[in-house]
This record gives C-alpha cells, structure tokens and sequence, in this order.
C-alpha cells in the first residue's frame, strides 16, 4: 500500500472576505471528495482572507493511480477556479 500527500497553497484572486474563502473552499472540498475518494483538512488563517492550504491524502496499491489523481486533482482546481496556486507538492510514501 502506497500513501500520496498533496499540499496546495492557494491564493484567491476574487476573495474579499472570510465568506467569499469559505465558499471556495467548501466548493474545493466537496468536489475534491466526491470526484476522487479522498481524504481532505483544509487550513487557514483568518487573515490574510485570500489565503488557505489544502492537504489531500489518499491510499492505493499502484503508484501510476496515486500520480494520475494527483495530476487529475491539480487540473481540476486550476481549470474550475480562479486561484493563483503559490506552493504545490506531492509525496508517495510507502
């Protein structure tokens, strides 16, 4: 069994209060979980409001699976959000 960690650092262009992020957030969350299966914390602080981390974790037997959702979640979040994407990682861990 192989473990992905993914970490988004995420930047809203639009966002002019807690509840413009929350909701982008919500959206992020929901989506994320019911397209792909996967395990979701979301952190943040209240200031700057534009601001906020999204960690994903999943678990699966084939490595080539992991790498394919991990690229399947990145074009999602980019092509359905207008988000400036300030740190990206991905891990396998075994």
């Amino acid at each position: 069994m192989f473990v992905s960690k993914i970490l988004f650092e995420i930047k809203l262009n639009d966002a002019f209060s807690l509840k413009d992020r929350r909701k982008v957030e919500k959206s992020i969350k929901e989506k994320l979980k019911k397209r792909f299966n996967v395990s979701i914390i979301i952190q943040h602080e209240d200031y700057p409001m534009n601001l906020f981390t999204i960690n994903i974790v999943q678990i699966n037997e084939n490595v080539n699976e992991l790498k394919k959702v991990y690229e399947n979640i990145l074009e999602m979040i980019l092509d359905n959000y207008e988000i400036e994407l300030l740190r990206n990682e991905f891990d396998i861990l075994n």
